[in-house]
């Protein structure tokens, strides 16, 4: 049915298969096969109308018999002569590191049975009498050498000492200048504005250990940080800011002691960052990109990690938006996404726009060999393809864009690594016990916090650091738990702080949501299988695609989930629901359920009655699952599976058999089903054969309703499916992995 072709593996000279191949069997074609002439590869292959016609190919940059000509002729003895010199000058190489590589070499290409070869290298005569005259005074004189021995190690200690001591040094020498500034001060009259801000008030020794924090921070979020001294200075910073905090309970409460709290976490996420072992501390200037397209690329932005953006998006008119205008470009169709930790562009490619734009389409490549593809459908303004590469240990942080063409690209630097040494001491430094009156001073102050912003900001990387063994963690917790409105029955030992999933609408302050996954009981999986048993339906429809349908489906095993930001939104959510019931809400009760009458009338499985809410399935494959759980329902994927006969929402349906047409097999062999609290309110009914999905939509987001229950049962004796069009009306409480049973 057009397009390019149904599937195309692409077969490499390393026995490797790239296939990219879809699910829709009904539109495969006839089988096709080319291959690429001996000592060339492809580089294009002419693909249109649904078929494929041919391939473009490109000679290798040596051909295997250049290759097998070029070996003979370095092997052969007419360069012998060479080799030979070569060799008996290597011989007298006083370092040895040259004649070592020449021998190497020498081996390489069979030249062994030279003369020079066997021939042990020699030292020149100078070095050789050098030695003479050592070794004779060493046996004239062995008490000389052993004191020389004693010197070195001497040296080596004083040299370690130096290297640990050095802020020390810094430290005894700022005050010792600050005292003889302070007596030289003493003798004209005249004191300094340090002196009087600690004289005069503790508050502002605080103000000016919080502008030096801030400092810090700063120079962290621009990468100045080159040395592990640099390091352990920042968290000097950070711990005598707290412990002046911790002194004075007045401080710890004041509003200079709540704005210490930012500075103070991004120092000491950005040293944990720096001290773990995986961390090759490379890291992106670009934090996200936003693209906007249409019939063309109409917007790029590149929003840099300083907050700074760069790139262009258009106006039908052609005129520039403004980019700090987050509202705008999302009006403008703006879509952004994220880049992976240790990910940064390298290459950009794409194809020129006839009728003017940015181009027509844009493929954005990075370091960890993924990349982002920004395409329209209006094939016919597609236009020359184009390609810049950034240079070796740089990374694109824009592209530049001219009457419809891609004209070139700005680069910037990659920060390198650090070495293993300062790793290793800046952690050793950083998991001290001196530190932790830091942490204990800071969840304090956090605790104190009445939005509860900035106490989330904390508990977060203090999960992440691993403090909760910190007799304050318990304290913040509890705190936490009440802002959030977390189950009673949640364990809070075990949340920790996780990536966002890309591509997620959910935002935090760090990028992070608290999580947890446990895996069930062996009582707990019973009583899954027995809620999987009562809901399962032997039916077919045609979303199974030819599949034929399990007898039933059996567990292996499950993972309870906490997500403390998305159970957060999914509360709020129920609570505006439940509010505009009125007391009613019981009203709105479906008379029949399969998902009811299996688990424990307790607090774990409780739902809100108010509020409609239910048990209900939701099938995906393993990898989605794993987005979902850790980042919450994504709505611009809404209906990918399962399609939009209801409009664009999140489907989920009271039969497990149903769900399970949309999970697909891991690597494992397994398969996966999500059991989610799903609030839904007030349900419109919808029986009809064909539902405009507008007016369902617009039923929900603009009327009194607030889910929809589509009775395909009743039309088409399949199964019932309920759909919500807000994705905090639904939360991913269980994971469970099974396998289909046939009999």
């Amino acid at each position: 049915d057009g397009s390019f072709c149904y599937s195309i593996p692409l077969h490499t000279s390393q026995s490797r298969k790239i296939d990219f191949s879809p699910n829709h069997r009904e539109w495969c074609g006839d089988a096709f096969e080319y291959s690429a002439p001996k000592d060339t590869q492809i580089v294009n292959v002419d693909l249109g109308d649904g078929h494929c016609r041919g391939i473009k190919t490109a000679p290798l940059a040596c051909s295997a018999a250049t290759r097998k000509e070029l070996q003979d002729t370095l092997a052969s003895s007419i360069f012998d002569g060479i080799w030979s010199s070569l060799m008996a000058v290597a011989a007298h190489d006083g370092s040895g590191d040259k004649a070592k590589t020449v021998r190497q070499l020498a081996g390489t290409f069979k030249k062994q049975d030279l003369p020079c070869f066997k021939q042990p290298a020699s030292p020149p005569k100078k070095e050789k009498e050098e030695k003479r005259e050592k070794s004779k005074e060493k046996e004239r004189d062995p008490e000389k050498e052993k004191e020389k021995e004693r010197k070195e190690k001497s040296k080596e200690k004083e040299k370690e000492k130096e290297t640990e001591g050095k802020e020390e040094k810094e430290e005894k020498q700022e005050k010792k200048d600050k005292k003889e500034k302070k007596e030289k001060d003493k003798e004209t009259g005249k004191e300094t504005e340090t002196d009087k801000s600690a004289s005069k008030s503790p508050k502002e020794m605080l103000t000016r250990l919080l502008r030096a924090a801030t400092e810090e921070a700063e120079k962290l979020r621009q990468n100045d940080i080159s040395g592990n001294v640099k390091a352990r200075h920042a968290l000097d910073v950070c711990k005598r800011l707290t412990d002046t905090l911790g002194e004075d309970e007045v401080l710890a409460k004041s509003e200079e002691a709540q704005d210490a709290i930012i500075p103070v976490t991004q120092i000491l996420t950005t040293i944990a960052e720096l001290c773990h072992p995986s961390a090759a501390m490379v890291k992106s200037s670009v934090a996200r990109i936003c693209a906007g397209k249409g019939w063309a690329l109409h917007g790029l932005c590149f929003e840099l990690q300083d907050g700074r953006r760069l790139g262009r998006f258009l106006q039908n008119n052609g005129s520039d938006m403004d980019l700090p205008n987050d509202a705008g470009l999302v009006d403008r169709g703006g879509e952004w996404f994220k880049l992976g930790d240790g990910d940064y562009i390298t290459k950009v490619s794409g194809h020129n726009n006839k009728n003017g734009y940015l181009c027509y389409d844009i493929k954005l490549h990075t370091i960890n060999s993924h990349s982002l593809h920004i395409s329209p459908d209006h094939y016919s303004w597609c236009g020359d393809a184009f390609e810049f590469t950034a240079p070796p240990h740089t990374q694109v942080v824009n592209v530049l864009f001219e009457n419809g063409c891609c004209t070139g690209i700005e680069t910037q630097p990659v920060q390198d690594s650090w070495s293993a040494e300062d790793r290793e001491a800046l952690q050793q430094t950083f998991a001290s016990k001196k530190f932790d009156s830091l942490w204990e001073n800071l969840m304090l102050v956090a605790c104190r916090d009445e939005i509860g912003a900035k106490a989330k900001y904390v508990y977060h990387v203090a999960c992440n650091m691993k403090k909760q063994h910190l007799s304050c963690f318990e304290k913040l917790a509890s705190n936490m738990k009440e802002t959030h409105r977390a189950p009673s029955f949640w364990d809070d030992s075990i949340l920790e702080s996780v990536k966002i999933e890309e591509g997620h609408r959910i935002t935090t302050d760090n990028g992070r949501v608290l999580f947890s996954e446990r895996a069930l009981s062996k009582q707990e999986l019973q009583l899954m299988q027995a809620l999987v048993d009562k809901s399962f339906v032997r039916r077919y429809t045609r979303d199974r695609r030819g599949e034929s349908v399990p007898t039933s489906l059996a567990l292996v095993s499950g993972f309870h989930i906490q997500n403390l930001n998305c159970w957060s939104d999914f509360v709020t959510r129920n609570d505006e629901i439940k509010a505009k019931a009125a007391g009613k809400g019981s009203e709105w009760r479906l008379d029949r359920l399969l998902t009811r009458g299996v688990l424990q009338e307790d607090e774990r499985y409780r739902l809100d009655a108010e509020s409609n809410t239910e048990w209900l399935w939701h099938g995906t494959n393993t990898a989605a699952a794993r987005m979902i759980v850790r980042g919450d329902f994504r709505m611009d994927k809404a209906g990918s599976n399962a399609g939009t006969l209801f409009g664009k929402g999140l489907y989920f349906a009271e039969s497990c058999s149903k769900s399970d047409e949309y999970s697909k097999e891991d690597d494992k062999g397994l398969r996966c089903l999500l059991l989610c609290r799903v609030t839904l309110g007030n349900v419109k009914y919808c029986d009809e054969r064909n539902p405009n999905p507008d007016e369902l939509v617009r039923s929900c987001l603009d009327g009194s309703n607030h889910s929809i229950l589509g009775d395909r049962e009743k039309v088409h004796n399949t199964f019932r499916e309920f759909i919500v069009y807000d994705d905090d009306q639904a939360y991913a409480e269980y994971v469970l992995f099974y396998n289909r049973v046939y009999k």
